[in-house]
């Protein structure tokens, strides 16, 4: 592909590990989507009608059939008629896959496999839902809305991340995310149907909503930090909800010595966790206190 990248100080094409979760939506992608394809072909050479394809795709026509699997099947089934099985088809599958292995990679190992795959299949699915109810006849299909979601909130977690084009031009991932989706926006709603232009609409907003409500996260945009500061205010309130009085030791109303020393022992239990079960073993909440405590010592808080 030409692309290098570089979220630390070492270059590399993508990321050295690959965890599980990553190889199984990988997986079942790629043989829902070959296998619906080639089932699909020899249904319509038997009968003449669209088959397996359709049905596991997203359509207002499919909902309104009684379809109601399908704003999740969509997101593993990538549509291939009326040209089946092309070098495009193959190429785009490929390129949505390696797009999931690089960005997927890297997200997994700060919020874990369950709150990736919830993430993953909840803004996946919230953008369909929007761009089938708003369309009259599209059929979608295929990762890219929860693949545009990743990408933002990738931004939002890696904001100067270095993005080598063609092995010697760094730009940051913010710059060329952004634009890579402004433009794939536009060249949408030049050639049509618009209602594509709102599955990437849809799915952007999603994955910012998410990043900022779920993980408390803030737009490389400084314009946009004090709504970043709103949402994650309500997601703090919605979080606390379910966990009662509970906030993970971190008490804010205690004075700053006390909460110090309750982050002390928070940071004690966590390399403890470490070093009996690896890095990798944190939750995303626990890896975000641990960057929050850093980032008030660095600080002098």
């Amino acid at each position: 592909m030409g692309i290098m990248f570089r979220t630390m100080t070492d270059f590399q094409i993508g990321p050295s590990h690959t965890p599980p979760m990553i190889r199984r939506l990988i997986f079942t992608t790629c043989v829902v989507s070959i296998g619906s394809t080639f089932m699909s072909l020899i249904y319509r050479m038997l009968t003449g009608f669209i088959g397996p394809e359709y049905w596991l795709s997203l359509s207002k026509s499919g909902l309104a059939s009684g379809y109601l699997w399908q704003p999740l099947t969509y997101l593993f089934t990538y549509y291939s008629f009326p040209y089946w099985f092309t070098f495009s088809y193959f190429f785009s599958l490929l390129f949505q896959m390696y797009v999931l292995w690089w960005l997927g990679s890297s997200l997994i190992n700060l919020i874990g496999d369950k709150s990736f795959l919830i993430f993953y299949l909840t803004t996946g699915i919230l953008a369909g839902l929007t761009a089938a109810l708003l369309a009259q006849a599209t059929v979608f299909s295929g990762p890219a809305a929860p693949l545009i979601a990743l990408a933002i909130v990738y931004v939002m977690f890696f904001p100067d991340a270095n993005i080598f084009i063609f092995m010697l031009f760094p730009i940051k991932a913010r710059l060329l995310i952004f634009g890579g989706l402004g433009a794939y926006l536009l060249v949408t709603l030049s050639q049509g149907p618009w209602t594509q232009a709102i599955l990437v609409f849809s799915a952007a907003i999603y994955g910012y909503i998410y990043g900022a409500v779920v993980w408390n996260r803030s737009s490389p945009f400084p314009q946009t930090h004090r709504f970043d500061e709103a949402l994650a205010t309500f997601g703090n309130k919605i979080s606390s909800l379910f966990t009662g009085t509970r906030s993970n030791g971190k008490i804010v109303d205690f004075p700053n010595k006390q909460r110090t020393l309750k982050d002390n022992e928070f940071v004690d239990e966590m390399l403890n966790k470490i070093s009996r079960e690896g890095k990798d073993s944190l939750t995303w909440r626990e890896k975000r206190r641990m960057r929050k405590i850093s980032e008030r010592k660095q600080k002098g808080n």
